[in-house]
């Protein structure tokens, strides 16, 4: 299951990833322990982990379905301008993760899959999350 050419390293939480609202950092945190479990079963190379990569997909895609939504109604609720884009990105997101699950979750190569999935989320959030920071915090005051 583990591709042995590529090593990655999960990602820990810091406050360079906090978009100024807690319950969207929380989400943020969650959605990084997520990354950061699928990033462990695509190391191994453990068949129950294997089977373990098949049922954290779809919790995964939940979660990050859940979080998107929220995100979402609060950037409409401060007008972000940017939101369209937010939206689009998301939807991007979501459709990757369905067509693996459509396909059995081992299409492909998982171990690529999880390094897209990091680099995703951590460009996702430092950069188009980033964006809305300002309005988070206008929200909270």
């Amino acid at each position: 299951m583990s591709n042995q050419n590529i090593v990655l390293r999960t990602i820990e939480w810091s406050e360079k990833f906090s978009v100024g609202h807690p319950v969207m950092d929380e989400h943020h945190k969650t959605l990084l322990e997520y990354i950061n479990q699928l990033i462990e079963i695509v190391q191994s190379d453990i068949h129950e982990e294997q089977v373990r990569w098949l049922i954290h997909l779809p919790k995964f895609q939940i979660y990050a379905d859940r979080h998107f939504t929220v995100e979402e109604r609060l950037l409409s609720k401060v007008n972000f301008p940017n939101l369209d884009e937010q939206i689009q990105q998301h939807g991007n997101f979501s459709d990757r993760i369905s067509r693996l699950i459509a396909q059995g979750g081992l299409a492909g190569d998982p171990c690529h899959f999880a390094e897209s999935m990091m680099h995703w989320w951590t460009d996702h959030v430092l950069v188009h999350d980033m964006a809305y920071k300002q309005y988070m915090v206008q929200l909270q005051e």
